[in-house]
This record gives structure tokens, sequence and C-alpha cells, in this order.
């Protein structure tokens, strides 16, 4: 029924409990640092995209007004 624990017994089960708890820790982080990483990476696409639409763009109208 009730199970008496020695003071080793539940500083090992407590440790096992931190290391596992470090462990999940380390992979929500390392899962956020992913994915971080990814829309950076993405947002950095998308200036540089608007940055070379806006070059056309303006390269466009200097065309245009030396036609006119």
């Amino acid at each position: 029924m009730n199970t008496i624990y020695t003071s080793e017994q539940l500083k090992k089960e407590l440790s096992e409990l931190q290391k596992k708890r470090d462990s999940f820790r380390n992979d929500r982080v390392s899962a956020l640092k992913k994915f971080q990483k990814k829309s950076e990476a993405s947002e950095n696409n998308t200036g540089i995209d608007l940055h070379n639409i806006e070059r056309k763009i303006e390269a466009l109208e200097r065309k245009l007004d030396s036609l006119l």
C-alpha cells in the first residue's frame, strides 16, 4: 500500500525528474529556435523580394520618362 522511501531514493527520483524536465525544456527551446530561424529567413526573403520589385518599378518609370 504505502511505501516508505529513503532520502537517497527521493533524491535520485527528484534528479531524474529534473533531468527529464530540462531535456523537455531544451527540446522546446531548440524547436522554437528552428521555427524562429525559418520565419526570419522567410521575412528576409520577402524584404529582398520587395526591394527587387521596387527597383524594377523605378527602372520602368525611368524608361517611361525617357520615352515621354
